[in-house]
């Protein structure tokens, strides 16, 4: 019984792994010029990483959202575009 606790949290925390880094790679994307919005549809459990994955889109000065469909059970993901106060250079220190 301990055995499946243990396989199921390890099974939960790899799932999450990938949703998180798959997020990542959209954000880079986006941070990086190559895609103006990414949208990522059907990630496994995408509200456990939600706030990691808003902390490096704003680090990274561009828009992260969660998105829910009519009738799909998980929220889609939508990467950017570039935030305002990346481009305004609110960032910057005077």
């Amino acid at each position: 019984m301990e055995h499946d606790r243990l396989r199921d949290a390890w099974l939960l925390a790899e799932t999450t792994e990938r949703t998180l880094l798959d997020i990542v790679a959209a954000i880079q994307l986006v941070a990086g010029g190559a895609a103006r919005r990414v949208v990522l549809a059907s990630l496994p459990e995408p509200e456990l990483v939600a706030a990691e994955a808003l902390a490096y889109a704003q680090a990274a000065g561009v828009e992260f959202q969660l998105a829910r469909r009519p009738g799909v059970p998980t929220p889609c993901v939508i990467i950017g575009p570039r935030s305002r106060r990346a481009d305004t250079g609110y960032n910057e220190v005077s």
